[in-house]
């Protein structure tokens, strides 16, 4: 009885184990029917290193060879494959769905062929190559209802029917395969740049090479290029595209200039370098002008843009640098400007101020101090001196007579602080007013630069650079009392405008308060200029008590100065002569005691403009004939 018990149970536990095995493989299989596109292709598509497209959804079958992380296509023609679309396109494939499927055999029973779902001429067919075995994917026709449409699995045995939105979007990457981009050089990479360009004159060879944060040209002559115009110039080449691409069977060397390129561009990076040969305009273009190209070592020919490629045909001209003239403001020590036989020399003193050297009529040298802001601007303009035009790369003897550098208009010779020294001459043909070129004493080209800027810049008179502070009172000096008075000797009314402080207005601020507001500002304006006296600039190192020049003076300012000396102090009068406005912004000053005239700055010249304007002027001044005065009648006699 007990082993018939036992034996009972054993047979009731197999029952069971394999109703729950039956029941599991089931499920196993019914997951798996779910999947089974997507696991069968699984590996193929993640490990494929070669895929072959065919089929009526494109013009020419492709064949794509994996190389490393990157796709090429080998056919029809050899060019990189868009990396984005083949990734989207194995992507898609790896996670394609099928939502139904039956057998091949079960149709053919049913009396129908492969021909009836469109696999006899199919819309497109994926052969993927893994460990040299190829599964083949095709795509047939649409379904007759909804948007669906047949799929061959691979082993040629089931027909899947598949969404055909996510078919759509892989027949759109088919259009992309081949990438736009041309030239794959990483831009940080490239260290050179040469150009090889048909010209009348035959053949001309461009080269730039990188050196640390410069770029040099070496050829067709050895300068600086301006680093910044040869990036944006590697930058817009490795920005090239094609615009389309010309197919191998309509290709024609000859007619599109291809056989003998009109343009050789080649970049070079870590070891490596690609040539893009340009040939001749493409006739067919519409809208902006394109022109065939190829690359060096490839068949494929394409078109490109042509604004690119036109705007190297004057690179030799176009990326030079234009700065010619550069060095380091501060390392100047002395600055000789000379034209002919007249000499302007400056000096850098130890203190970091500079001088002006003159020559006296008697041979004494008279150094007089330079104005610092002067010294500065002169100092930076020089270093920047700007090439308007390169006008010639290797001029002649005769050439250079021409433009008469055997007498030029100016040389300038700056003398730095680490004992080198530079050279620049100035010059213009005979008669010609309006051009000026320049050279330096460390190349040989030809520089045309801004006429009139440079030639101001460069002046020979000595009054351009000396300080243009006159005046300078000590910080303890004390105006006590200020004077405007027309020259003119006749009593007329109004014809002085004296301040003085007294007990009542002790300083000048409690004198201003009770002047007029405009007033006020301007007899400020007055005493600040007093204090430090500054022209705008000098225009003889004279002074005449008549006037500058036919313009006579018109007024003075005198003002009354208590400088520091002992308990009381000591007074002196500072005096500067004024000839009338002459217009908006010019007024002429003159000064005996520094034995010169000038022209006032605009702030000063405002100022006094405020008292002047209601002074009656002297019929002389305005040379209106001067009534004679009634002569007195006779005293009687007793």
């Amino acid at each position: 009885m007990r082993i018939k018990f036992t034996l009972t149970l054993i047979l009731l536990n197999v029952i069971t184990f394999g109703l729950i095995w039956f029941l599991n493989h089931r499920n196993l299989q019914t997951e798996q029917q779910a999947t089974q596109l997507a696991e069968q292709i699984r590996d193929e598509v993640t490990d494929a290193t070669q895929i072959k497209l065919s089929g009526r959804a494109i013009d020419l079958p492709h064949l794509l060879v994996r190389d490393g992380e990157n796709w090429e296509i080998t056919e029809p023609v050899r060019w990189p494959a868009n990396y984005f679309a083949v990734n989207r396109i194995l992507n898609q494939l790896q996670f394609i769905e099928e939502e139904a499927s039956f057998t091949v055999e079960a149709i053919e029973s049913s009396g129908q062929s492969l021909s009836d779902y469109g696999f006899d001429d199919p819309i497109l067919e994926i052969e993927l190559e893994h460990a040299n075995q190829t599964t083949a994917l095709t795509l047939g026709t649409p379904t007759e209802l909804g948007n669906k449409i047949y799929l061959l699995g691979p082993k040629k045995s089931l027909i899947y029917v598949v969404n055909r939105s996510s078919i759509d979007s892989l027949f759109l990457d088919l259009n992309t395969l081949r990438s736009r981009k041309i030239l794959d050089l990483p831009v940080f990479e490239i260290d050179a740049l040469s150009l090889q360009l048909k010209t009348a004159a035959g053949s001309l060879k461009v080269r730039l090479a990188k050196a640390e944060d410069t770029w040099q040209f070496e050829a067709p002559f050895a300068t600086s290029a301006d680093p910044t115009l040869v990036a944006s110039t590697i930058n817009t080449l490795s920005a090239i595209q094609v615009i389309r691409f010309v197919e191998f069977n309509s290709s024609d060397p000859v007619t599109q200039g291809l056989d003998d390129p009109s343009m050789h561009i080649t970049l070079y990076g870590n070891k490596r370098e690609q040539t893009l040969l340009v040939g001749n305009p493409d006739p067919s273009a519409q809208g902006e002008s394109t022109y065939f190209a190829r690359l060096e070592g490839r068949p494929t020919v394409f078109t490109i843009q042509a604004q690119p490629v036109d705007a190297l045909r004057q690179a030799q001209q176009d990326l030079r640098k234009r700065d010619f003239f550069e060095f380091n403001p501060a390392d100047a020590d002395s600055i000789l400007i000379s034209e002919g036989e007249t000499e302007l020399r400056l000096q850098k003193l130890e203190t970091g101020d500079w001088q002006i050297i003159e020559t006296a009529a008697n041979g004494e040298i008279q150094p007089r101090r330079a104005d610092a802001q002067v010294m500065t601007a002169l100092l930076r303009d020089l270093s920047k001196l700007r090439a308007l035009d390169f006008v010639i790369d290797a001029p002649t003897p005769a050439e250079l007579g021409q433009l008469r550098f055997n007498t030029p208009r100016r040389q300038l010779k700056i003398n730095l602080s680490n004992n080198n020294s530079l050279e620049l001459f100035l010059a213009h043909p005979e008669e010609d007013e309006k051009r000026l070129f320049a050279q330096t004493g460390e190349a040989p080209f030809v520089y045309e630069i801004e006429r009139r800027q440079i030639l101001q810049l460069l002046s020979l008179n000595p009054l351009d650079y000396r300080d243009q502070t006159l005046e300078q009172l000590p910080a303890a000096a004390r105006i006590t009392a200020l004077e405007i008075t027309s020259i003119a000797k006749a009593e007329t009314p109004n014809a002085t405008h004296a301040f003085s402080l007294n007990d009542e207005q002790p300083n000048w601020s409690a004198l201003i308060s009770t002047l007029p507001t405009k007033e006020g500002a301007a007899l400020q304006d007055i005493l600040d200029a007093f204090k430090t006296f500054k022209v705008r600039a000098y225009l003889e190192d004279n002074f005449k008590s008549s006037g500058v020049g036919d313009t006579p003076w018109q007024s003075k300012l005198t003002a009354t100065v208590l400088l520091p000396d002992g308990n009381e102090g000591r007074e002196i009068m500072q005096t500067y002569y004024l000839t009338e406005r002459l217009t908006g912004t010019r007024q002429i000053g003159g000064s005996e005691k520094y034995n010169c005239s000038f022209e006032i700055n605009q702030k000063l010249m405002e100022a006094i403009y405020v008292f002047m304007e209601n002074m009656p002027l002297p019929p002389e001044a305005n040379q209106a004939p001067v009534t004679m005065p009634t002569p007195p009648k006779a005293i009687p006699v007793p």
